[in-house]
């Protein structure tokens, strides 16, 4: 028999929103009947605006419902003391504000504090807590380090390890990969993952990241325009054309098949390309890239381009001219192709 997994998190009816200063209500999303369960990464992705950050907040109690509740077990999170919302939930906002002279141990020691004596002494097993967390994060080594000599991909694995360290099921992040390169990014989502699924944990992450998300989740929630929540596994949502519905404009497109976006090319003209090989692929990519609509073989086009090795012969109104180097050569015929 497989056993039944853990459900940390329930929403019920959640609505988000806020009022404006004549007491209007202006509402993002609407009867969200979520759940997280034990050992998933999800991904709450969606269009600016749309409530990703208000979600975050009002499921970790920071900001309040505008209808709806929110259940940790059987007790609604507003009935919850702050001691026992940070035993239950842990969360890393965008921007967490660190005073200069810490060190990683120190704000890592912060996820125990709820564990500590009046006075706030570590006891061995909080300490052991703060090893281990970092560990995990890839940082044990960086214990002693001042927080502001670390790059911001370490800064981010700070603030998780300290997470970590609180021992909370539940782990709440907004946008944890802002600011970052795309190593840290897919190592900063992985990490997270790998965090859900080596634990009892549950772990939602807000993001702008479409492509890892779709690549590392293990469910995402969609936030739509109308104010609803598409939940699926990334495949579903691939195939289900909600993605192009939402972000899809004359700019950009979404590819169902491939599971990818795509900047949408206006072109300015077009060259007959012959050749083989990888200069071949290459140079046709680099063409489309800036506009340049590639025939292949064809004689009818007055600008051809024949790839021969590594080099680049052009025929422009019968002058032909060689090119060594392909930037040179999307120079060349960005030209050609505009007379």
């Amino acid at each position: 028999m497989f056993e039944d997994h853990h459900t940390h998190l329930v929403t019920e009816n959640l609505c988000l929103g806020y009022y404006n200063k004549e007491g209007r209500l202006s509402l993002l999303q609407k009867d969200i009947n979520e759940s997280l369960v034990e050992g998933e990464l999800v991904c709450l992705i969606g269009p600016n605006g749309s409530g990703k950050s208000t979600l975050i907040r009002t499921i970790a109690g920071l900001q309040k419902p505008v209808g709806g509740k929110v259940f940790i077990g059987s007790r609604e999170i507003g009935q919850l003391t702050n001691t026992e919302k940070s035993k239950h939930l842990s969360i890393v906002l965008t921007g967490n504000a660190v005073m200069g002279n810490i060190t990683v141990s120190e704000i890592v020691a912060l996820g125990r504090y709820n564990y500590t004596n009046w006075i706030g002494t570590l006891e061995k097993e909080d300490r052991g807590k703060i090893s281990g967390s970092l560990k995990k994060v890839g940082l044990r080594e960086f214990e002693n380090r001042r927080f502001d000599t670390l790059s911001d991909g370490e800064k981010q694995r700070v603030f998780i390890a300290k997470g970590l360290a609180s021992d909370a099921p539940v782990m709440l992040l907004d946008e944890p990969t802002s600011h970052l390169d795309i190593p840290n990014k897919a190592g900063i989502l992985s990490l997270l993952r790998n965090l859900a699924h080596r634990s009892t944990r549950a772990v939602l992450v807000a993001t702008h990241e479409l492509d890892l998300a779709l690549k590392l989740a293990d469910a995402i929630w969609f936030l739509l325009p109308d104010k609803s929540i598409f939940k699926s596994t990334p495949e579903e949502l691939i195939f289900s054309g909600k993605l192009n519905e939402v972000f899809g404009n004359e700019l950009v497109s979404f590819h169902g098949n491939s599971g990818t976006f795509s900047v949408n090319t206006e072109y300015i003209g077009s060259v007959s390309l012959k050749g083989e090989g990888k200069f071949m692929e290459i140079t046709a990519r680099a063409l489309d890239r800036i506009g340049i609509k590639v025939n292949l073989h064809s004689s009818d086009d007055p600008v051809k381009v024949c790839i021969d090795n590594d080099h680049w012969i052009i025929d422009w109104k019968g002058k032909k001219s060689e090119s060594f180097f392909l930037v040179e050569t999307c120079r060349i015929l960005r030209k050609a192709v505009n007379k």
